[in-house]
């Protein structure tokens, strides 16, 4: 099953300088629309996407080490989920990619796909971690 990724949002107005705005690899105005307009909702989400997700890519490489790809699909599944409520398309795209390679068992496909996830997300997560703890700070 191909899933179609939503438009872009328009980015509402002033928050060009809203810190989370400022996360590089996720649309504020996507994430925000998600979460219904609601800043504090998209934060505690964006909060819950780092604590659960961070270590997502090891998780699904170990499941795929021992041989056991239905819980490494399920685990990309879930980051592809989490990815688009946040914003973070082109992190959801590399999931679906990923989640479509383990099911049909192409391993060269499932390398590329894995090392992509692993390059989207690795910076992605500290500058969650850096902008939350910026806000707790105010």
């Amino acid at each position: 099953m191909i899933m179609k990724i939503p438009p872009h949002h328009e980015t509402p107005a002033g928050a060009a300088s809203d810190p989370l705005a400022q996360i590089e690899g996720i649309s504020f105005a996507d994430g925000l629309y998600y979460a219904a307009g609601n800043r504090e909702l998209y934060k505690a989400i964006l909060k819950a996407f780092a604590a659960n997700h961070g270590d997502s890519i090891r998780r699904a490489q170990s499941a795929l080490s021992t041989g056991d790809n239905e819980t490494a699909r399920r685990t990309v599944h879930s980051l592809k989920g989490a990815a688009g409520t946040i914003g973070a398309a082109e992190l959801q795209k590399t999931a679906q990619a990923a989640e479509h390679a383990i099911a049909d068992q192409q391993e060269q496909a499932i390398v590329r796909a894995m090392a992509g996830l692993e390059r989207l997300i690795s910076p992605m997560l500290p500058r969650i971690q850096a902008v939350l703890a910026a806000e707790a700070d105010a």
